[in-house]
């Protein structure tokens, strides 16, 4: 009998929990996620089939499988599977709730972690910034409903990075922004609604602390403490959630190289919605952006991020 030599984790990040799922003799494909499991395995136990499902989470939950429901205590539970199918499992966690399936195709031990959006500072680490390398984005689960709204950021290059998006959220790429685009390597455009009002070199290793305050069709841009004004046309409302990152509808194909995130925040009619700090989990070490204002972690949507020291 052959033990798989590595334990292939898989993380991802759901609309409503976190999981990582990790087979004990086998290695699960990147390429899987949580709403569609399956293993390959090169390890089978012998005698009567069961799989050992065990659930660990960081806080007590409730988690049901076909219809046999556990509570965590202690943060963990146990199942037994007696049968090579297809289980549905529901993970619910403070209010959120998130099903998915999971392909048991042998006698082997797994084990899911769920870690949910509801969360504790405690579990993260703060770190200086988070930087981009043109693969990862994250998703801020907000979509402008209003044309008074604000974007606050604090970024750097630490290299060109023409073609890219800073953040930013839009229709189909060029309708309805608000956002960053890299017009060329160091210099940047603020897409406001349907017009291009403001533009700016950001220079290499050039950290700036950016406000984008649009209040119907008056933008106004604090740049390192200096506000200017523009006038602005059309309307930010676009029904997709804003990127660090990136860009809708673009994902990754828009993530910029080499941008240190140290802050960013978004407001919507003076109303504070989402206040991120750069941190890494302790509990595995992603990195990603926490949300002090709803304590939610927010991992990278695909693609990684490189963390700066911590602080």
């Amino acid at each position: 009998m052959t033990i798989a030599s590595e334990i292939t984790k898989l993380q991802t990040n759901l609309s409503d929990c976190y999981t990582s799922c990790v087979n004990k003799n086998a290695v699960i494909p990147a390429s899987q996620n949580f709403d569609n499991l399956s293993a390959t395995i090169d390890s089978i136990k012998t005698g009567d089939f069961y799989a050992t499902l065990k659930v660990i989470t960081n806080e007590e939950a409730t988690v049901t499988i076909d219809g046999e429901t556990q509570i965590a205590y202690g943060g963990i539970a146990l199942f037994y599977l007696y049968q090579s199918k297809q289980y549905t499992i529901t993970c619910e966690k403070d209010g959120y709730t998130k099903d998915g399936v999971l392909n048991i195709t042998e006698a082997i031990e797994y084990e899911i972690s769920i870690y949910p959006k509801s969360d504790t500072p405690d579990n993260y680490q703060r770190v200086e910034y988070i930087q981009s390398n043109g693969t990862g984005y994250i998703d801020t689960g907000f979509a402008f409903t209003s044309n008074t709204a604000k974007i606050s950021i604090e970024v750097m290059l630490t290299q060109s990075t023409p073609s890219r998006n800073l953040f930013g959220s839009s229709t189909n790429y060029d309708n309805n922004w608000f956002g960053i685009y890299m017009q060329s390597g160091t210099q940047g455009g603020l897409y406001c609604g349907s017009g291009n009002p403001w533009t700016y070199n950001f220079s290499i290793n050039n950290k700036r602390s950016l406000v984008f305050d649009k209040q119907g069709n008056t933008l106004y841009v604090t740049n390192n403490g200096s506000t200017s004004t523009y006038p602005v046309s059309g309307t930010i409302i676009c029904g997709n959630d804003v990127m660090i990152a990136s860009q809708p509808p673009m994902g990754a194909s828009r993530s910029p190289y080499g941008v240190r995130y140290y802050s960013f925040g978004i407001e919507q009619d003076g109303i504070e919605v989402r206040r991120y700090i750069p941190v890494y989990r302790k509990a595995d070490n992603v990195i990603g952006m926490y949300d002090e204002l709803n304590n939610i972690f927010y991992p990278p949507d695909a693609g990684t991020f490189v963390k700066g020291p911590d602080v």
